[in-house]
C-alpha cells in the first residue's frame, strides 16, 4: 500500500467512533509486513485469518487441504503453455494469475481450464471464482461475506461501508 493509502486508513481508524476492518485474499503473512502496525482489524487469506486491532492472528476454521495437490497439477499444465501465467498458492487456496498473458490464448484456453478443474471439483466443497485475470481455487466456507459479519455482527453499527473491487468482494 501506498504512503497515502496508509494515512488514510490510520486517519479513519484513530476517528473514535470508527471501526475499521481491512479484509483481503492476501495470506496474512503479507497483511501484517503491509498493514500490521496500524490500529486495525485484520482479515486475510479470504477470511480464513482474522487479527483483531491488537491482538494475534487465529484462524477461523480448519481446512482440508489434500485437494491441492491435484489442482495444482492441472494449473501447471496449462501455465506451461501460457507465457506470462503464474500459480500463486496460499494456506488454503490456489490461484492462477493470467495478466501477463496473451489476451488472445487466455481466449482460447480459459473454458478448457474452467472444464478441467470443474472435473476435479466434483461433490467437495472447492469452489472456483474467476476474478480480474485470475482463477482461483477454494473452500467456499471461507469468504469474505463470512469475514465480515464476524465483525459486524459484534455491535449495533449505525452505518458500515463496504468496498470491493473484484468479484471476490461480493460475499
Amino acid at each position: 500500500p501506498s504512503k497515502k493509502l496508509r494515512n488514510l486508513l490510520l486517519d479513519l481508524a484513530n476517528q473514535e467512533k470508527n471501526d475499521l476492518v481491512v479484509i483481503s485474499g492476501r495470506d496474512h503473512e503479507t497483511l501484517e509486513r503491509w498493514l500490521g502496525d496500524l490500529p486495525i482489524n485484520l482479515v486475510g487469506d479470504h477470511g480464513l485469518w482474522h487479527r483483531a486491532k491488537g491482538d494475534t492472528w487465529k484462524k477461523t476454521l480448519t481446512i482440508d487441504n489434500s485437494w491441492k495437490p491435484a489442482v495444482f497439477n492441472v494449473l501447471e499444465r496449462f501455465v506451461d503453455r501460457m507465457p506470462g501465467a503464474f500459480i500463486e498458492e496460499k494456506s488454503y487456496s490456489i490461484a492462477l494469475h493470467y495478466r501477463g498473458s496473451e489476451p488472445e490464448m487466455i481466449s482460447m484456453k480459459l473454458n478448457e481450464i474452467k472444464d478441467a478443474l470443474f472435473s476435479l471439483k466434483g461433490s467437495t466443497s472447492l469452489e472456483i471464482q474467476q476474478g480480474n485475470k485470475v482463477i482461483e481455487i477454494k473452500d467456499q466456507r471461507v469468504n469474505k461475506g463470512i469475514a465480515s459479519q464476524l465483525y459486524s455482527s459484534q455491535e449495533a453499527y449505525d452505518f458500515i461501508l463496504v468496498a470491493g473491487d473484484d468479484t471476490t468482494d461480493e460475499d
